[in-house]
Order: structure tokens, then sequence, then C-alpha cells
């Protein structure tokens, strides 16, 4: 009785097809993977939208160079947020306490408060997303720069036109 086995034919099993469907599916999902994010990104709808903000203490100097046009940048995400569209601004409160308890206010010489509308281009897929991927909304506080000031800001509203 002859046991060599090394004759006889391989047969493909379903193992073996399932195995080469996986390298096939892996090879794909290497090769177009920075394409599936922009693919999604691209199927969401950009909207033009406008977020106010208001910030209580920006210094006088950073006010006089914040101009109706102005290109603003969202610091902590490092993506552009859109364009100074107005702003105002009024000498900040502050709130001093009296030899009785009571507090007064005082208006500061230094500091003012701003409120501003700007001008933005974001993705409005269930939501606000600035450059596709960064939320923002209501309530959030972020630091906004222009070409020569920074300064932080807390968001009142965003709306879509």
């Amino acid at each position: 009785m002859n046991n060599n086995t090394y004759g006889e034919k391989k047969h493909f099993n379903a193992i073996d097809v399932l195995i080469i469907i996986g390298v096939v599916l892996i090879i794909l999902g290497i090769i177009f993977r920075s394409n599936i994010i922009r693919l999604f990104r691209d199927n969401a709808q950009r909207s033009e939208c406008t977020i106010t903000f208001v910030s209580d203490s920006v210094p006088n100097d950073v006010v006089s160079l914040l101009n109706g046009g102005s290109a603003l940048t969202w610091v902590d995400h490092d993506v552009p947020l859109g364009t100074l569209q107005s702003i105002s601004s009024s000498p900040a409160l502050i709130y001093l306490e009296n030899d009785d308890g009571t507090y007064r206010t005082v208006e500061s010489t230094t500091d003012s408060f701003v409120t501003g509308v700007i001008s933005a281009t974001a993705l409005s897929d269930n939501g606000c997303y600035i450059d596709g991927t960064d939320f923002i909304s209501s309530g959030m506080t972020v630091v906004i720069s222009t070409q020569n000031a920074q300064f932080t800001a807390v968001v009142t509203s965003v709306s879509f036109n």
C-alpha cells in the first residue's frame, strides 16, 4: 500500500475563496482610503452660513486691527473660519466691589466688549462643519485670528442662509 499523496491534485475550497476575497478587499481599502473620506465630504451639502460671536474683553489695540472683510482663522483647529462681515465694540465693563459688599460697574479704558458677524461656508450635513470636519455650534468658545490679531470669543449663533 502506497501512502504517497504527492501526486494528488489540490482543490480550492470555500475557505481558500474567502481568504482571496479578504486579501483583495484589504488591498482595495488601502488604495482607496483617502478617496473614501473625500467621497463622504463632497456628498454633504456646502452652504453659506452666518456665525455671530461675542467677546467681553478684547484689548483696544486688537479691536483697532479688526476690519470688515478680514479673513478669519479658527486657531484651535487651524482651519479658515470665514470672513468678518461686521463688528461693533463698546467699552468693556469692569465690576468693582464697594465697601458695603455691593457691586458697581466702571467702563474699561483698555478693553472692549465686541460683537461680530462672520460669513462662512460650511457643510450642513446634520450640523455645521467648518472645512468639512470641524463642528461649530452656539455656546462654543473659539480662538479667532486675523493676519494681525488674535482673540477669544463665544459663538452665539450659527444659521444657514
